[in-house]
């Protein structure tokens, strides 16, 4: 998505609306049990999924609406730590028979699953640039002024 990264509703609130449009409320969803892991056969991704779920579904970050990317956020991850432990264990190049040294294509996928996962991070707003961003519980909204005095 080219330019700015669009402002959830909380904050248009918080900031107040001096142009009178219009602020699309998104819909509300069930919330997600949390003790229910995913259909996922990596034992990372289980973890990780026992790890967040809880937090997540409590602040209203993850719905029946999000699980999908929740699982695909802990796959990520799971892909990334597999892949950066295998980068671990060897040398950052290795020479080629013709005494070239090249970089290892296992430091390049560790690099690509780091991205897929930073993304997929970001996406679900468990960054710190992003979580200003993703609004939770998006079917309680008290006034602007909740908790200022």
């Amino acid at each position: 998505m080219r330019g700015r990264k669009p402002t959830s509703p909380d904050l248009k609130l918080l900031r107040g609306n001096p142009g009178r449009r219009s602020i699309t409320v998104p819909p509300t969803y069930p919330s997600l049990d949390a003790s229910v892991p995913p259909e996922v056969t990596d034992p990372i991704a289980i973890e990780e999924w026992q790890r967040l779920a809880a937090v997540l579904i409590n602040t209203g970050h993850v719905t029946i609406a999000e699980r999908g990317m929740f699982v695909a956020y802990c796959r990520a991850w799971a892909r990334w730590v597999a892949i950066d432990r295998e980068a671990a264990s060897v040398s950052q190049e290795y020479e080629t028979r013709t005494g070239n040294i090249r970089p290892r294509p296992v430091h390049a996928r560790a690099d690509k699953a780091f991205e897929v996962f930073r993304k997929a991070a970001a996406e679900m707003g468990l960054t710190p640039s992003t979580r200003s961003r993703v609004s939770g519980r998006p079917g309680s909204r008290g006034s602007k002024w909740d908790g200022a005095v």
